[in-house]
């Protein structure tokens, strides 16, 4: 059973309402740390910079549900890029305060084979490619996946994680966790991609509770966002109960969300710290 504990904050005032987020671009500055030795690249997994920081607890992006039904590739992409502002405003400053070199990069919406910095892409899915910096998002993938398509903010949950992917290279995470895992044997690199995706489940449930108020999320609301971390587990997927993935078990994806849900320490979701079993 799910307990919620977010409603901190209700009623109160919103934050950053000075804030204006910078325009989308693909031009992305260079990555801000990469590190030189295995010990570095342990330190910045399990004790980064971001992790000081502290997320909003109520922010006011002015932002409706997207609905991507009926919209054109170019429509969607749009509406993305815009929502991409609202990622912005939770996530900027209190990354910028710790040192992280923040931009906004941008969202590129595909039907069909599509060149990236990380090769060509021909396949249903939502990702960051590391290699330049920017977020893509396939047109289907909300009908491939009715549960997001059926759910208010059910496309923006899947965006939020993706931009957690990108939140982990800008803070060198994403670079640490490519070095090691590449002296890794299979079954240690799959838990190393658990645990990155285990995190991207938290920071993505974190810009979540930063709505709540201004996006009027109720209970209900929120215990149906939490559901889609379930119904995308290896195991929800696949059918296999049994299976060894590379995102984790629905019930490991839900309590990761209700973790980022209920906390505003940008800390709270370091997964590279916790036993195996925690991100199975």
């Amino acid at each position: 059973m799910v307990v919620l504990l977010v409603g901190r904050g209700a009623g109160g005032g919103y934050e950053y309402e000075d804030y204006q987020a910078p325009p989308a671009t693909d031009t992305a500055p260079d990555q801000l740390m990469l590190p030189g030795s295995e010990e570095e690249a342990w330190q910045l997994l399990r004790e980064n910079p971001s992790y000081n920081g502290t997320a909003p607890d109520n922010v006011n992006c002015e932002l409706a549900p997207m609905d991507a039904s009926g919209l054109s590739d170019q429509q969607l992409q749009d509406a993305m890029n815009d929502f991409s502002a609202c990622l912005m405003h939770v996530w900027d400053r209190p990354l910028s305060e710790q040192g992280i070199e923040m931009f906004r990069p941008t969202i590129t919406v595909y039907s069909g084979p599509i060149t990236t910095g990380c090769g060509t892409v021909d396949y249903v899915n939502a990702f960051y490619c590391g290699a330049d910096q920017l977020i893509y998002y396939h047109a289907d993938l909300h009908r491939a996946l009715p549960q997001v398509a059926g759910t208010p903010l059910g496309i923006e949950v899947v965006m939020a994680h993706e931009f957690a992917h990108f939140l982990q290279g800008r803070t060198g995470i994403f670079g640490a966790f490519v070095a090691l895992s590449s002296q890794m044997s299979d079954s240690e690199r799959m838990e190393m991609t658990r645990r990155a995706e285990a995190q991207a489940d938290c920071w993505s449930a974190m810009w979540v509770r930063a709505n709540v108020q201004a996006m009027g999320i109720d209970e209900a609301g929120l215990q149906a966002l939490l559901q889609i971390y379930h119904d995308i587990g290896d195991d929800s997927l696949s059918g296999d109960p049994d299976i060894e993935g590379d995102h984790g078990l629905g019930e490991t994806r839900q309590r990761w969300g209700t973790t980022g849900l209920n906390a505003g320490d940008i800390g709270a979701c370091n997964a590279w710290v916790v036993p195996s079993e925690q991100v199975r």
